[in-house]
């Protein structure tokens, strides 16, 4: 019985108080069961399908899928790997850039609502509110279909489909990316927008990011130090990269910082940030298969227990997070303390005041918005989500790039000596400081940073490259009937309430119909700047513009519509501002000060273990589908993995997951540039956090 394996899967710890109506477990128990049955017959007839087929059969066509659809199973016994970015690629070059794909096991109200009168259909909903009429997945590989669907059409296609796990006894529907689109989405959007304004980041936010860049860049020259004098282990530089991003964004949330990568306040946050990817890892809790598994009680379903636990948890951390901004807030003035001031409480070294952080921001603003602290833990805690891991895993990528590419990196770093060293220091050649002892000229500051067109063309190639999440996630139309596609390419196309469209990004960035591989002769798979510097290079974005802010000569700041790696519509990453100034921040400071190349024995090593890994990759994708090889994609695919370097290799095995951190850590060699003495640096930070500690406050 499926409610029998359940419970053995997940191993409960019973208690003396559980106890539940038996009329509601007599009932649980029959549906449960009757779920099961139908489950296994389906499963069955599908095992036997793929067994008699042997290799895997084309996806249906999008314009005619078939309803309900049944259920189909890719590779033999495998189900459809939602999340492997290059196998959804490869999909296109046999069925094209738009493919319908029907995955299994299929939802057992399927068959129920086959067997029903016409009449009780709608009643279906009441009785398992996830349930949706096609278990579907549109999966998109071109930017000209994205764009039409999620950007044109982003009305009908901004929802989420319903999770259970992750959505309902995780986050308790109060997480924004997992929310449907409707008021409450709407709500938690604009008060998220209001506290990530462009106002806010140049007022605010961009300080912290600088000061942070700047500690990020001086403890990885201490580690580096303390390797030289100790010889025991090198300094692990994406540790620093993830405290960055992650200090940032505590001070931005909460005006407290993280000190080290092991501050429990980050201790805590990774222990959350767990309990999420397990509740997010498809396959694991059967409930999103089985919604009626839903209506079993918490007492007979270990699954609600842990998530409920895992909840919890997080609420713990959130709130209490919110709770420290609210109690170290100034206090009311009274009567006898008018003209008054008093010294600002900060946290942890952080230089932001706790009044001028986004959770004060959000409590001031909750009666007009009607947010409950509950929802505002949790508008906060989205910030620290959403740009602390992804941002840290772009600037990894930059670094990674780097090292692979020294021809990019001298280009680089000669732009941006240019700007920020001062003449006197590289013996007068090159520099536009006209002060040696003004700290300000070795700390690159952003207004400069405009004038930085082949950094900005770097930055838009990595994110290119796609790092922050290869397969996106999934936009479901909100309709409930079809709705049929016209323009976009995809006249006669139809699409169902409910279905999923997935825009695998990876794929996106390098099909051949990409507008930014216009300008540049170059593959798509080859790591090249150049290809974005004709639109970086002339002037700054259509918002500058509006601003009435200088535009010639300079670049946009915000990275957000240079790729597609933010996403797509109204589902657009909304710190995608803020990642990217951060980006441009800790960037420019590690090339000014930091030289990254590759170990040659222990990288030549890892590559050679890559290519081997890649190449049974691609042996057994042919066996499922021999007709790929006739495909062009498939053999431009084939051609750049025959030539490429070590540097290439790398890169794309890092994207795509094929390489950790750790192993990127014994091949990546990190020194210090001679020419960048480190004491303006130091006594810049210093200056800074001096003038933190002596903001007061009115009250």
């Amino acid at each position: 019985m499926l409610l029998l394996l359940d419970l053995a899967q997940h191993a409960p710890r019973w208690t003396a108080h559980h106890f539940v109506n038996p009329y509601t477990a007599l009932a649980s128990l029959v549906l449960t069961a009757i779920a099961a049955a139908l489950s296994f017959v389906r499963l069955s007839t599908a095992s036997k399908n793929d067994k008699a087929r042997g290799q895997a059969s084309a996806p249906p066509h999008p314009h005619h899928p078939p309803s309900p659809p049944p259920t189909s199973r890719l590779l033999g016994h495998r189900g459809f790997p939602v999340y492997d970015a290059a196998f959804n690629l490869r999909l296109s070059y046999l069925y094209g850039p738009i493919i319908l794909l029907q995955h299994g096991p299929a939802h057992p109200l399927h068959l129920v609502a086959s067997l029903l009168p016409s009449f009780l259909r709608p009643l279906l909903p009441a009785v398992a509110p996830t349930w949706r009429p096609h278990d579907t997945t549109i999966l998109v590989n071109s930017e000209q279909h994205a764009r039409h669907i999620l950007d044109r059409l982003g009305a009908h296609y901004s929802s989420r489909a319903p999770s259970i796990a992750a959505g309902k006894y995780l986050s308790h529907g109060r997480r924004l990316v997992l929310q449907p689109y409707g008021p409450v989405w709407r709500t938690h959007h604009r008060a998220l927008m209001s506290v990530l304004s462009r106002d806010k980041l140049r007022g605010q936010w961009d300080p912290v990011m600088r000061y942070e860049a700047a500690e990020m860049v001086l403890r990885i020259a201490d580690g580096i130090e303390a390797f030289r004098a100790s010889a025991t282990h090198p300094p692990s530089i994406f540790q620093e990269t993830s405290r960055f991003t992650a200090s940032s964004v505590l001070q931005i949330a909460y005006a407290r910082r993280a000190a080290t990568p092991q501050d429990p306040v980050l201790v805590d946050l990774d222990r959350v940030s767990q309990g999420i990817a397990r509740a997010f890892e498809p396959g694991r809790f059967l409930v999103e298969r089985l919604p009626i598994l839903d209506l079993v009680p918490s007492w007979l379903a270990p699954w609600k227990q842990r998530l409920q636990a895992w909840h919890r948890a997080e609420h713990d951390v959130y709130s209490g997070l919110v709770q420290d901004v609210q109690d170290r807030l100034p206090s009311e003035p009274g009567p006898g303390h008018k003209g008054k001031r008093q010294q600002t409480d900060l946290a942890g070294g952080s230089i932001l005041s706790p009044s001028s952080c986004a959770t004060a921001t959000l409590l001031s603003m909750r009666q007009k918005l009607h947010l409950d602290v509950d929802d505002i833990s949790y508008i906060s805690a989205t910030i620290f989500e959403a740009g602390t891991e992804t941002t840290a895993t772009t600037i990894d990528t930059f670094l990674v790039a780097m090292a692979c590419y020294p021809e990019v990196a001298r280009r680089l770093r000669a732009e941006l000596d240019r700007l920020f060293v001062p003449a006197s220091s590289l013996g007068g050649a090159g520099g536009e400081g006209d002060d040696d002892d003004d700290e300000e000229r070795w700390v690159p500051d952003f207004d400069t940073l405009r004038r930085a067109p082949y950094l900005a063309a770097v930055l838009k190639e990595v994110l290119r490259f796609t790092p922050t999440g290869s397969s996106g996630v999934a936009h479901t139309s909100s309709h409930t009937g079809p709705d049929d596609l016209d323009g976009g390419g995809l006249e006669g196309v139809r699409i169902w309430g409910g279905v999923s469209i997935l825009p695998n990004i990876y794929g996106i960035h390098r099909h051949h119909s990409t507008t930014s591989s216009s300008s540049s002769s170059t593959s798509l798979w080859t790591f090249d700047p150049s290809r974005h510097l004709t639109s970086t290079s002339s002037s700054s974005s259509m918002e500058e513009e509006e601003e009435g802010e200088e535009a010639t000569g300079t670049t946009s700041l915000d990275l957000t519509s240079s790729t597609h790696a933010f996403g797509f519509g109204r589902r657009k990453c909304p710190g995608s501002v803020l990642a990217s100034h951060s980006l441009w921040i800790a960037t420019s400071l590690v090339v000014l000060h930091l030289d990254l190349s590759l170990d040659d024995v222990p990288t030549a090593n890892l590559v050679e273990g890559l290519r081997g890994k890649e190449e049974r990759s691609a042996s057994k994708f042919r066996r499922a589908f021999p007709d790929v090889v006739e495909t062009q994609a498939w053999k431009d695919e084939r051609r750049f993995r025959a030539t490429a370097g070590e540097g290439d290799v790398l890169l794309d095995a890092f994207i795509r997951g094929d390489v950790s951190r750790d192993q990127l850590r014994r091949v990546l060699v990190c020194a210090m540039r001679e020419s960048r003495p480190l004491d303006r640096l130091r006594a810049w930070v210093r200056r800074a956090r001096s003038a933190a500690r002596d903001v007061d406050v009115d009250v």
